[in-house]
């Protein structure tokens, strides 16, 4: 059995972490707002006294839309939420219309991928958060 656990690897994109500077930053394949509220118990758990902010990358409009009421609640569980544009689906399409009326609605501040950089210092813990394109963010970090 211990063979066994010595070999194991962790799957990827969930709760990967690095250190730059005094923040923590995580990086986690969590898209669904279950999954974002699990991941909102761990670091309460895990880092109770500390400043947090997601960053979150919506995965496609139609997921978006259905959880809209959920996905307000589990972001907003966080001490500061940042969006990123919604990564689409290739049958879905850009839809900066929907986008924009989702964002609206979900009333937290959008930023770009080139905006990460900036929060780094600002928070004690920083979420990289969503099943696109975010991960490559977390890497060039």
């Amino acid at each position: 059995m211990i063979d066994v656990l010595k070999k194991f690897k962790m799957p990827k994109r969930r709760f990967e972490i690095k250190k730059i500077n005094n923040t923590i930053i995580i990086a986690d394949y969590a898209h669904h707002p279950t999954e974002i509220k699990a991941l909102y118990s761990t670091i309460k758990e895990k880092y109770p006294n500390l400043s947090n902010c997601i960053i979150f990358e919506p995965h496609t409009y139609t997921r978006t839309n259905t959880f809209k009421e959920e996905f307000k609640e589990a972001l907003g569980l966080f001490d500061e939420c940042y969006l990123l544009p919604i990564f689409t689906s290739i049958r879905e399409g850009r839809n900066i219309s929907l986008e924009n009326e989702l964002y609206s609605y979900l009333s937290y501040s959008v930023i770009n991928s080139n905006d990460i950089n900036s929060l780094i210092d600002k928070y004690r813990v920083l979420l990289l958060v969503g099943a696109g394109n975010i991960y490559n963010d977390f890497l060039k970090l």
